[in-house]
């Protein structure tokens, strides 16, 4: 039996619970809810513009580069707030409101009696003494906002709205087109026959009758009221309905399913559509933060990883969206941007892009894909050894390309981890035959770095038998490289039972108590001992089994800080790999265990808090940007593995 095929086996089973009966605490209470109405309010998305602080959640989905709010309780405002451009370089309402509501009925207001925030749509209702309006918005395309409006028949409504300056007005027929200078134009589709009027002071719209209707807002292009807008409301609802059903599990608390809708919509709201020098679609770390509107390469791996689950033809997107820009000499580069000019080349980041292909690929079996990415996995594969193996003995550093030590911990992606404090950098000299290029490395062989590459090696080579591939011989020959017992060994300290990075040369131990540990009981090379070993650390309360476990840093040691970024606070990704790890080697029930911790105690996660970047192990407190991806990715392949053994 090859090996990938045993690794789609061992999937299936994980899938099947492995004969695993789930214990009280795992159980949920009737069927799942499959629907998205049943997660009303999971984000707080009510803010009213114009305010001094800044707007960090918002409503899109469908790849939208455009989001919306809900308006305050209090507000005035009859219709949703925006649209809010995400785009970096632009970055402003185009609208406090632009589809607002009124009752043509003289001495009648509206005033709102609720609205919520459920995955793939938005939803308000008004009254002026009955059930008069309601509204709700959702994204049936990246280029289409499309509004559904029910009133009753005896309330007539009017619309209104006026943009920000420098947006210009024009009416042809039921269509509103705004413009501006240097922006792609959108357009308003109004019902047929509505009659629409310009001033100073915006617009204003009248549809011929009560009753329901749709208002399409075009982002770009016109899209006319002829395509079936009630069909395309209905094609969202169905499509959140079938990610919520390929993810949600019946075994699980609520406030589980509840924390994995929270993921999907977290992950759905970041992803954008291709745009300019973006060729392909994918997840941006967060929609709340400007800097953050590009793909970076290992949160695109996880992204990836977790898109797989629900939607893996966004997951393939992600990964191609990075290897768009592959070098010549097989590095993917940092970050990629809509302006290309804003691209971060000086370093690379963690090997996990064949993981990412996997877990695509034992979603979809979609082998043509794995066919596809294959020459480019093994070219960034080799890369590393050639660039960033600077004595050339198979145990890579992370590095960077301008040789500055800022990049390098970049490249690492644990930018002032405590291991890196001492360090120092050294040019390397890449092995006869590579094209010229800077290459530097750290002084010092990371754990984390050589555990990824045994498992992208063992990656490429399941999935090139699957397929019918041929492998290089500096992949398949099992002399060519340290294999992943070599690199458990080699990293592993018997002294304190844990494993560090090695300096170059001396080979001595740097000896910082991270969570960079779990990489070789996640990628599964530690020995059984080596595992129980380390696992000893991760269950003490006193280092790493702290309030939210997993802080980047043991708690006990001297340089911890709660809120110092990677020194101390939890991230939810290396908590994952903590978590998984643990959970390979046979402790299901103590996995299980962390995993609810994570799941009931950071702060907001089962309200309406959005999920954050990273959080104080202590208190659970959110820390750094809101709404991140790889934390909601993080979250949701924790939930696909809880109550299971490996």
């Amino acid at each position: 039996m090859n090996r990938l095929v045993c690794v789609l086996i061992f999937a299936s089973s994980i899938l099947a619970g492995c004969g695993h009966s789930p214990s009280p605490l795992s159980l949920g209470e009737g069927p799942v809810p499959f629907f998205p109405e049943s997660y009303p309010d999971l984000l707080d998305i009510h803010y009213t513009p114009p305010r001094e602080d800044k707007c960090q959640s918002f409503f899109t989905d469908s790849g939208s580069w455009f989001g919306f709010t809900l308006p305050e309780n209090r507000s005035p405002r009859h219709g949703f707030c925006g649209p809010f451009d995400l785009d970096e370089r632009h970055r402003d309402w185009i609208s406090d409101a632009l589809v607002e509501a009124d009752i043509e009925s003289a001495g009648r207001t509206l005033s709102q009696v609720r609205s919520s925030y459920m995955p793939g749509k938005i939803t308000m209702e008004y009254s002026s003494g009955g059930s008069d309006l309601k509204q709700s918005l959702c994204f049936p395309y990246q280029d289409l906002a499309l509004i559904e409006i029910e009133s009753r028949p005896d309330r007539r409504l009017f619309f209104h709205g006026r943009p920000s300056k420098g947006w210009g007005l024009e009416v042809s027929g039921n269509i509103l087109k705004l413009s501006s200078e240097g922006r792609q134009d959108i357009f308003i589709t109004f019902p047929r026959n509505t009659s629409i009027s310009i001033s100073t002071e915006g617009y204003k719209a009248f549809p011929p009758a009560a009753g329901k209707y749709y208002v399409g807002i075009g982002f770009g292009r016109l899209r006319e009221e002829g395509e079936g807008y009630g069909s395309l409301a209905e094609r969202c609802s169905l499509r959140w309905k079938d990610w919520l059903g390929r993810t949600l599990r019946d075994d699980m608390p609520r406030n589980f399913d509840w924390v994995a809708a929270k993921s999907i919509a977290t992950l759905a709201s970041n992803l954008k559509a291709p745009k300019e020098a973006i060729l392909h679609q994918g997840v941006v770390p967060s929609q709340g933060v400007s800097y953050f509107m590009g793909f970076w390469a290992w949160d695109s791996w996880k992204h990836a990883a977790a898109l797989a689950i629900f939607n893996p033809d966004a997951a393939m997107d992600q990964i191609r969206a990075m290897f768009d820009y592959q070098t010549p000499e097989g590095m993917i580069i940092d970050c990629i941007y809509p302006e290309s000019a804003w691209n971060n080349s000086r370093n690379s980041k963690p090997p996990l892009a064949a993981w990412a292909v996997m877990k695509v690929f034992e979603s979809n079996g979609d082998k043509d894909f794995v066919k596809e990415m294959l020459p480019k996995l093994i070219k960034y594969h080799e890369w590393w050894y050639r660039y960033r193996d600077h004595d050339h003995n198979g145990f890579c550093e992370y590095g960077s390309c301008d040789g500055t030590l800022e990049a390098a911990a970049w490249e690492s992606g644990m930018d002032n981890a405590v291991r890196f404090d001492k360090t120092a950098m050294t040019r390397n000299i890449p092995p006869s035959g590579c094209p010229e290029a800077e290459a530097w490395s750290m002084e010092q062989e990371s754990v984390d770095l050589n555990a990824f590459l045994s498992l992208d090696r063992e990656c490429i080579l399941d999935m090139a038998e699957a397929a019918g591939f041929e492998i290089p011989a500096f992949i398949s020959d099992p002399c060519s490289r340290p294999l992943g017992k070599q690199v458990s060994d080699w990293f592993f300290d018997p002294e304190d039972g844990f494993f560090h990075d090695r300096e170059l040369g001396s080979g001595e131990f740097i000896r910082a108590f991270g969570t960079e540990a779990a990489i070789p009981l996640w990628t599964g090379i530690a020995s059984r001992d080596q595992a129980y070993s380390v696992i000893k650390h991760f269950t003490d309360r006193s280092k790493f089994a702290t309030y939210i476990p997993f802080p980047t840093l043991a708690a006990d040691e001297p340089s911890f800080t709660p809120g110092g970024y990677w020194r101390g606070p939890v991230w939810l990704d290396q908590a994952y790999f903590a978590i998984s790890g643990i959970r390979r080697y046979g402790d299901a029930r103590k996995a299980d265990e962390f995993t609810r911790e994570i799941f009931e105690r950071l702060k907001g996660i089962n309200e309406g808090l959005p999920i954050h970047e990273n959080y104080d192990a202590m208190t659970g407190e959110p820390l750094e940007a809101p709404n991140f991806s790889w934390s909601a990715a993080s979250l949701l392949l924790l939930y696909e593995e809880y109550g299971k053994n490996f």
